[in-house]
């Protein structure tokens, strides 16, 4: 099994378009398996349902995590799944909207952008 990310190749490449989408992009700290991404784009051409698709593998792995806060430090595997299931239905919406996305153009607003890199550590305030 192997990780990759290169965003200078988002433009031309399917499997890091969706890392992107779905902001599995630490390499130190991933979620999905480059094998699994590109089986996922293989079965799924329409870009957006690939990322739900992917989003929902995350959050059912994220379920079965044990929460924790060590040292001011918290992680909690339900509350980051909760968070992805906004981002499923968001991807989902968009996979309805649009039968098929070309490979080089997709789009991530801000609050996509913000939304989703919550989806990491988060330090108690």
């Amino acid at each position: 099994m192997a990780f990759s990310y290169d965003a200078a190749q988002i433009a031309n490449s399917k499997k890091h378009q969706l890392r992107f989408l779905v902001q599995d992009t630490d390499k130190d700290c991933h979620f999905l398996e480059d094998e699994e991404i590109e089986f996922t784009a293989e079965i799924e051409p329409n870009l957006y349902r690939a990322a739900s698709t992917l989003c929902s593998v995350i959050a059912n792995r994220l379920n079965l995590e044990t929460d924790y806060n060590i040292g001011g430090l918290s992680f909690s595997g339900k509350e980051k799944a909760d968070m992805l299931l906004k981002l499923i239905e968001n991807y989902t919406r968009k996979a309805e909207q649009n039968t098929v996305i070309s490979a080089d153009i997709f789009t991530l607003n801000q609050s996509e952008a913000a939304f989703s890199t919550k989806l990491h550590f988060t330090e108690d305030k």
